[in-house]
């Protein structure tokens, strides 16, 4: 518009001077002059008109570029929410696209979840069937379980009787071949012969009142000694990690040197036992293992392993069984046949020593670290045992010969608990407070007489103190010359009844305290003479025996 006005200016202008410059040469044509006049103010009046015009559209458009600017900023506002609008339109997009996808999901899961639950109600309506099945089983089982607990109970009492009438039998056999030795003794004394020193021989025993040898043993302590069961060899269990063999027929005779030394542990032994025939010796050690050796070959035959801490003890309980007891407090039997352990007891504290308690290997003893001694029958179907409780921490446990009813136990508190297996309880407590007597260390070993009528314990500064069980009364007897500290004792099965005690001692005596464990104080005694040399000393003692 504004270029248009602009043209029309222009074009008058330029009409306007050429008028100007011929109006001298036309001033003589009057009406022409006339006609431009009127022209002249014709154009000027629609100059001043369009100018006015002009004027009033230059006012427009200042007001409609206001507008217009105003309408750009109403735009680009509406742009903006447009923009954000579109923005939240996708955001609802996507989040309707994603509760979509998220129901979709859910219905899967649902549809899952149904299949699952129709599982589990036919898998709970078989579970109902069996229940009713295994609860009528269970009843059956009770039903059958007290008539078995009757006969258990039934089987039991004829094992009482026969065990009261084989212990009656056995006292009967005794009393005879007591009068059988009596009168053989007197026929023999008649004719002029002394008893052949092979001879059975099961008269009272008596207490040791002289020692008749005296020989060096194994390097180190020596944990424990044991005699064959026909009396003629020794056996020593050694810090050395040796079991040493003495041949000990005449005992009075010069012994220097074993005859056979079984090697192949890895650690000290711990205690020693002789098979029933004397063929094979089980030695327990510290290396987690307990081991047998053919006495004939001196090789092993056997290693049985599965302990979890030190082998403390090693027993046989028959030719083809044995049981061993650990500081992993287990208590393991094995099949000597299969070398394989055939049953595991859990007495809950750690196991010093064991024994066999029946002529059937049956029945288990064991002494444990928390002052008690478990008996256990390894024949019922569950670890049923009875528990002993003791006034002091025991060091070892003994039985007689004949199974009688009747349990040795050394305690820490320097004294011999007499125990009736019949009532599992203390009988009677052996001490020795007149002469001091002490044990000397937490393996310390007592033995019970052949006979079982006598108890035999060793102590510190050479003590040796044997007592009456069944009277408790303290018997006079010999001590070793030495003030050494005796740890081990047993009695020989042969007729002249000799005792064996082991001493840790030469010419000096040193006592140490170590802590192996958080649980245990022991106590290692070290040896020491004069070429400074780690040894141990075996004592023999001799006694008389007596008819009764």
């Amino acid at each position: 518009m504004k270029n248009r006005f602009e043209e029309e200016k222009t074009q008058l202008e330029k009409v306007l001077a050429e008028e100007s410059r011929s109006s001298p040469r036309d001033a003589s044509n009057t009406v022409d002059s006339a006609e431009r006049s009127a022209r002249i103010s014709h154009l000027e009046q629609k100059c001043f008109n369009l100018q006015e015009e002009l004027t009033e559209l230059l006012r427009s458009k200042a007001s409609t570029a206001e507008e217009l600017s105003r309408k750009k900023d109403l735009v680009s506002e509406l742009d903006d929410k447009i923009r954000l609008l579109q923005i939240e339109s996708d955001e609802k997009n996507m989040k309707l696209e994603n509760y979509q996808n998220g129901a979709e999901s859910s219905e899967d899961a649902i549809r899952e979840l149904k299949r699952n639950h129709q599982v589990l109600l036919d898998e709970h309506a078989a579970l109902q069937l069996a229940y009713s099945q295994l609860e009528k089983t269970c009843e059956n089982l009770r039903t059958e379980n007290g008539h078995l607990t009757k006969e258990l109970l039934r089987a039991r009492e004829q094992i009482a009787e026969y065990a009261n009438a084989e212990a009656i039998a056995a006292a009967k056999l005794r009393d005879l071949q007591r009068k059988i030795d009596a009168e053989n003794l007197i026929r023999d004394a008649t004719k002029g012969v002394l008893p052949d020193a092979k001879m059975a021989y099961t008269a009272r025993s008596s207490p040791p009142i002289k020692k008749i040898n005296q020989f060096e043993a194994n390097n180190g302590e020596v944990f424990e000694v044991k005699f064959s069961p026909d009396g003629s060899h020794l056996a020593t269990a050694g810090e050395d990690k040796c079991v040493n063999i003495y041949n000990v027929r005449n005992p009075a005779s010069r012994i220097e040197s074993p005859v056979l030394t079984l090697k192949g542990a890895n650690a000290a032994i711990t205690s020693v036992s002789f098979s029933k025939n004397g063929k094979h010796i089980l030695g327990s050690s510290n290396d987690q293992a307990a081991r047998v050796w053919d006495l004939s070959s001196g090789k092993i035959t056997q290693s049985l392993t599965g302990h979890q801490g030190p082998v403390t003890t090693a027993r046989y309980l028959t030719q083809t069984s044995a049981v061993t007891g650990s500081q992993d407090r287990t208590v393991r039997v094995w099949d000597l046949t299969k070398t394989s352990c055939i049953k595991t007891l859990w007495p809950g504290s750690k196991c010093i020593d064991v024994c066999n308690g029946s002529m059937d290997g049956s029945l288990i003893m064991s002494a444990h670290y928390n002052k008690q001694i478990h008996v256990t029958d390894i024949r019922a179907p569950k670890d049923e045992k009875q528990v002993i409780s003791l006034s002091g921490r025991p060091t070892s446990i003994a039985v007689p010969e004949d199974f009688s009813q009747s349990l040795l136990a050394l305690t820490r508190n320097n004294d011999l608990a007499v125990i009736d297996l019949r009532q599992m309880t203390v009988r009677i407590s052996l001490t020795d407070f007149e002469n001091d007597f002490r044990v000397t260390a937490d393996y310390s070993r007592c033995s019970l007489s052949p006979c079982g009528g006598l108890a035999l314990a060793t102590g510190q500064d050479g003590r040796i103190s044997c007592w009456d069980v069944n009277t408790g009364r303290l018997l006079e007897g010999a001590n070793a010359e030495s003030a050494g500290n005796l740890i081990s004792c047993d009695w020989s099965s042969r007729p002249c009844c000799y005792r064996l005690e082991i001493e840790n001692c030469c010419s000096l005596v040193r006592l140490k305290s170590s802590k192996k464990n958080s649980h245990m104080f022991t106590y290692q005694i070290s040896l020491i003479d004069k070429s400074n040399q780690i040894s141990s000393k075996i004592h023999f003692y001799h006694s008389k025996s007596a008819l009764y």
